[in-house]
């Protein structure tokens, strides 16, 4: 047998053949040009559905993309969707011109027939396995038909009326029907010799082809994540102080590195979304995807921007560029500084290092000069990267740019066309929280649940030290995470209650949980 032969597939849609008996039309269709017949080796035929537990029909995971393929997604993917189930013809040891004659003759003449692609015996995606799970059903060498099947024991051969009328020959091999491959030559093939060699390997995560539907759902998480991830960086940017004697202090270095790490692995995840469609929009061929897989793999902030760019037309300035930079250095060197000595030590902050790169040469206010910098390059990077996303998402047909009402990541992304300065947004934010304490300050009777300061067990506020209190409102409107001053006088001054009288400071707090109850809002 010639090893220059290949194993090819051809895939038809059994609901737009025409015949109900679309295996017999296949056959018929398939045989009639005489091209199998010529073919200098035997080959090998197996066929069936390729069953799908969805509505949508994706078959472009399934198939490897090379120069042989002759489908076209775009139309698949547009108004000529399936209406049934893939039905596919395997056949070994094919040669290629033979192959391509066929496919050609097919698409000129046939209904239904969506195209052809090679199958790679050494891909081990599960997807791109599907055909060791077809029938290994005949082989044909010149004009002789054997089928592998006792026709004592299951019948005739099932196409032995279509394959008579085309002038084939039908012969049987009684023996091959409950044979192993390996103890059978008539089911051997150049490529398949064993039962071994129709087992379906895996090796998850690879293959970057997916299915549209679920992309879809899988990228809007995505897409998700990063804003929400995009956020928290701007929230912990609001809590770092840049003046020169609080950062040679060291205090806190949390919330610079929560605002670089958080950042980083924001802008990161919607770079690779972007990826993601871009390939699932270009059908991304077999020769580019080790290389793109590679990079999905990295945590290269500007070779993704690179990719992106070069892919979609768009350039960012030399500010945005920068900040990239920065995501780039601090993911890739900066984020694990304290596991090394070298060039790391207590008084130097190098997550502070990278932020002050932000400062403007002319700036009078440090403070607010990066933050707002930083906000606002930040909030360039994702309008623009989110502006992509969504024709994307116009161009696969799908929605995957349609966020949780609730999420953060709506704060982030959203259709304005004018970019958001992302620190100034959370500035804005945070005054509305202030509107509501002050609203509770000057008209507290109009609460919904203001009768219960006449319980008894809520009738006296807790005695705060008065002097704290606007400390305490300041970490309530600007702090996400929770602050010990104000929790340490409640605790203290329940532990007094509680030694008073238990019964009531129960009471009081059961009260305290119904007054502002979230449980409640989410009904």
């Amino acid at each position: 047998m010639s090893c220059s032969n290949k194993i090819f597939a051809y895939i038809f849609d059994s609901g737009r053949i025409g015949s109900s008996f679309y295996g017999e039309a296949v056959f018929e269709n398939m045989l009639k040009g005489k091209e199998l017949s010529k073919n200098s080796d035997k080959i090998i035929v197996s066929l069936g559905d390729i069953i799908f537990r969805k509505s949508y029909i994706d078959i472009e995971p399934y198939i490897i993309k090379d120069e042989y393929c002759t489908i076209d997604f775009d139309s698949l993917a547009t108004d000529q969707q399936f209406k049934d189930f893939p039905f596919c013809w395997i056949v070994e040891d094919l040669s290629v011109d033979i192959a391509q004659a066929i496919d050609k003759r097919l698409k000129e003449s046939m209904q239904g027939y969506v195209g052809l692609s090679r199958i790679d015996t050494t891909n081990t995606s599960e997807r791109k396995q599907f055909w060791k799970d077809m029938i290994r059903k005949f082989s044909i060498l010149g004009e002789t038909i054997t089928c592998f099947q006792n026709p004592e024991l299951t019948g005739p051969f099932g196409y032995l009326e279509a394959a008579t009328k085309l002038g084939y020959k039908v012969e049987y091999n009684e023996s091959s029907e409950y044979s192993p491959i390996e103890d059978c030559e008539a089911l051997q093939s150049s490529h398949i010799k064993t039962d071994e060699n129709l087992k379906v390997t895996s090796q998850k995560g690879k293959d970057i082809d997916r299915d549209l539907l679920t992309l879809n759902f899988a990228i809007r998480d995505e897409l998700q994540i990063s804003g929400a991830l995009i956020w928290k960086s701007i929230n912990a940017l609001d809590k770092i102080c840049f003046s020169e004697s609080y950062v040679s202090s060291g205090h806190l270095v949390e919330y610079p590195f929560l605002t670089l790490y958080h950042a980083s692995q924001g802008v990161e995840r919607i770079q690779k979304a972007i990826i993601e469609l871009v390939c699932k929009r270009d059908h991304i061929k077999e020769s580019e995807k080790e290389s793109i897989y590679n990079l999905l793999m990295s945590h290269a902030h500007e070779g993704l921007n690179n990719w992106i760019e070069s892919k979609e037309g768009i350039s960012f300035n030399s500010n945005c560029k920068k900040l990239i930079g920065i995501l780039t250095r601090f993911y890739g060197t900066v984020r694990y500084a304290r596991y090394s000595d070298e060039g790391y030590t207590r008084t130097t902050t190098p997550e502070y290092d990278l932020l002050m790169e932000l400062k403007s040469k002319k700036c009078t206010d440090v403070d607010s000069d990066i933050k707002n910098n930083f906000g606002n390059y930040l909030g360039q990077l994702t309008n623009t990267y989110f502006k992509v996303f969504n024709q994307l998402c116009s161009d696969l047909n799908i929605y995957a740019y349609e966020l949780e009402c609730d999420s953060a990541a709506l704060i982030v992304y959203s259709h304005q066309e004018k970019p958001r300065n992302l620190y100034k947004e959370l500035t804005i934010r945070q005054n509305a929280k202030k509107e509501l304490f002050y609203w509770l300050m000057k008209k507290a009777p109009d609460y919904p649940k203001y009768s219960l300061s006449s319980e008894d067990a809520l009738k006296d506020a807790l005695d705060f030290d008065t002097e704290m209190m606007e400390h305490y409102l300041c970490d309530l409107i600007f702090n996400s995470e929770d602050c010990q001053d104000y929790f340490g006088e409640v605790d203290c001054l329940y532990d007094e209650l509680c030694s008073q009288d238990k019964e009531k400071w129960k009471k009081r707090i059961e009260l305290i949980d119904f007054l502002i109850d979230r449980h409640s809002t989410l009904l």
